[in-house]
């Protein structure tokens, strides 16, 4: 295939939107966009060279993996390599293991899937991740192990059906990604190939649609040629500057930018003004950068915000920038070239580097994850006294939610301090207990037992049933069945108006069934169920504390996905007025310093994975009663 100037002015336009947004430069709220534009490019060039090599019968499964391998390996090891070098001396242990566990996801191409299961990529806990653009080289590199072959076997079997295949398949991956935006999970559908792989077939398209028709699209009108690849310039520079994290790329609202980048690929030519504009000099160098550049931006950034205990400002930024730019230049040119030169780097050298490096990231990351590597030193005076802070709000809570009374717990970190009752003996102690005089009864985990710990904080008394892990419904745990019962019946026999139920829900508990159970079992007449929904989770939060610096600690985010899969599958179930759902993230976000956050007026309001601090619970409670 022709070498096309233009398209290293896209891949520019592409890389400094995404450097821009993650500068947090406000005019570029949708710079993310740039990646899609990426995976426009990656399908439109992918598409041709492998269609251009099975007209020619010379296309092999192994060169084209070979040639991928020449022209995205080195340069993330390059990455990988100085991203663990820096971060063993700068980030804490808890971060090191993260960070471990990121390498040996990237190395492996599962980065998108990491990334999913670890944290929503549009919080605020996201810059202070190292790798986490590396999700979309994930993608992309999922995409290049199954389309050759596919391209391969209709080539084989069906060649003139090929177009016609890949439009299904970009359809079907449309389809997949509106549900999954507004059925499913969000998250789901912004870092998995099933919801992106469109995109990239989009290029793939017009690639199919060029190479069969032995034509381009520009007509013989220029005048209409030269404003359809302008008009897709503006389509692309729009998306950037008006998208913002509310608007998701991945669905229907989409199609824009994607548009915009086919308009310029396919109507595109010498004597349009959009050429002109692509082909400057600066475009065209940072485009033949901007594979070191994309890679090597986000580490940088996150290192000097970890550095300089906070957010840059604009010209620390431009600093940065510049210094990613001289960076990328010499990966691009010292590591990038050398190894797409064949005549120097052999065919069984590439195999053996790409391989020893798979291993070796791998294996890095293995053993950083199990802090081989860092392991958790001694605390500083300073550290030990972040240790105290949380230890202290655990113990403060313990002394205030019941044990032994109104809440039943099996751990043993808590049997340290209260002894173990034996369950029966808890059972006819709730059994036995007045209900009468309560307007409030609460009843579900420890999450439970905070709700009721801020009822009392705030001067109002409730009757509680609580257990650790007690699910609303699970017909496998007699203990907490056998509770639920008795709750219910002495609520139904009581003066009791309001019950509220509390759960950390898991995530088999998001099915319609599941709730439709919930719904069944706590309907009671002449009462109202409250059910509070997922609030803010920090996950590793017990642990990672003690080493965070302040601006971390202010910029830590609990992440909503328990929230999100929540709200979907509620929404499935048809409850009566009696039964009303509180949205616990809006109530936390009114008394929180950050969306999310950690702190209220700089007070704690949680100190592990989810539990409140005593204060925590007590606000969360008075703003939880304007609801009621």
């Amino acid at each position: 295939m022709f070498y096309r100037k233009e398209i290293d002015g896209l891949r520019s336009i592409a890389v400094l939107s995404v450097l821009f947004y993650h500068a947090q430069f406000n005019m570029f709220s949708g710079g993310f966009i740039g990646v899609d534009i990426f995976f426009v490019i990656s399908g439109f060039l992918i598409t041709s060279i492998i269609l251009k090599d099975l007209n020619q019968s010379n296309f092999s499964i192994k060169n084209f993996y070979l040639r991928r391998a020449r022209r995205i390996l080195p340069a993330l090891f390059f990455v990988l390599f100085l991203t663990s070098f820096i971060g063993y001396f700068i980030l804490t242990p808890m971060q090191f293991k993260d960070l471990s566990q990121s390498i040996f996801a990237t190395s492996t191409f599962s980065s998108n899937i990491y990334f999913y299961l670890k944290l929503d990529y549009f919080s605020t806990q996201s810059e202070l991740i190292p790798l986490i653009h590396t999700w979309s080289l994930a993608v992309e590199e999922q995409f290049y192990i199954f389309f050759p072959i596919l391209c391969l076997f209709v080539w084989k079997f069906s060649k003139k059906n090929l177009f016609n295949i890949l439009c299904f398949l970009s359809l079907a991956s449309i389809i997949v990604s509106q549900f999954f935006l507004v059925h499913f999970d969000i998250d789901f559908d912004f870092y998995m190939i099933f919801s992106r792989s469109w995109q990239l077939l989009s290029g793939s398209l017009l690639s199919t649609y060029l190479f069969f028709k032995k034509k381009n699209l520009i007509s013989n009108n220029q005048f209409y040629s030269n404003k359809l690849a302008f008009i897709g310039l503006i389509l692309i520079f729009s998306s950037i500057l008006s998208f913002n994290t509310s608007m998701p790329s991945t669905g229907l609202l989409g199609i824009f930018p994607i548009l915009g980048t086919i308009l310029v690929l396919g109507f595109c030519n010498e004597k349009s003004i959009t050429y002109k504009i692509l082909t400057t000099r600066i475009f065209r160098k940072i485009g033949l950068i901007s594979y070191s550049l994309y890679l090597i931006h986000q580490p940088i950034f996150v290192f000097s915000r970890i550095v300089l205990k906070g957010e840059p400002s604009v010209l620390i930024y431009w600093i940065l920038i510049f210094f990613c730019l001289m960076i990328s230049f010499l990966s691009w040119k010292y590591v990038e070239n050398f190894f797409r030169k064949a005549n120097i780097v052999k065919e069984s050298s590439i195999i053996l580097i790409s391989s020893i490096g798979i291993l070796f990231f791998s294996l890095f990351g293995l053993f950083g994850h199990f802090q081989i590597i860092k392991p958790n030193f001694q605390l500083n005076e300073f550290q030990l006294e972040r240790k105290n802070t949380i230890e202290n709000h655990f113990n403060e809570r313990l002394q205030k939610i019941n044990i032994n009374h109104s809440h039943y717990s099996d751990s043993e970190r808590v049997n340290k301090i209260f002894p173990k009752i034996d369950f029966n003996q808890f059972y006819e102690q709730v059994n036995d207990r007045e209900i009468n005089n309560f307007k409030f009864a609460i009843f579900g985990d420890s999450y439970a037992a905070d709700i009721a710990m801020g009822f009392r904080e705030n001067g109002i008394n409730v009757f509680q049933v609580s257990k650790n892990g007690c699910q609303l419904y699970n017909k496998n745990d007699t203990e907490c069945e056998q509770l639920k019962q008795l709750f219910i019946n002495k609520v139904k026999e009581s003066n009791v108006e309001i019950v509220i139920i509390v759960n950390r829900f898991k995530n088999e508990n998001f099915n319609s069934n599941y709730f439709k159970n919930v719904y069944e079992n706590f309907k009671i007449e002449g009462k109202k169920v409250y059910l509070l929904s997922p609030k803010p989770d920090f996950e590793y939060l017990y642990d990672n504390y003690p080493y965070l610096s302040e601006f971390q600690v202010k910029h830590l985010t609990g992440n909503e996905k328990n929230f999100q899969k929540f709200y979907k599958t509620i929404k499935k179930n048809n409850f009566d007025e009696d039964f009303i759902i509180i949205n616990s993230i809006n109530i936390y976000n009114s008394f929180s310093d950050i969306t999310n956050g950690l702190f209220s007026d700089n007070k704690m309001i949680l100190f592990d994975y989810g539990h409140f601090t005593v204060e925590g619970s007590k606000i969360f409670v008075k703003k939880l009663m304007d609801k009621l």
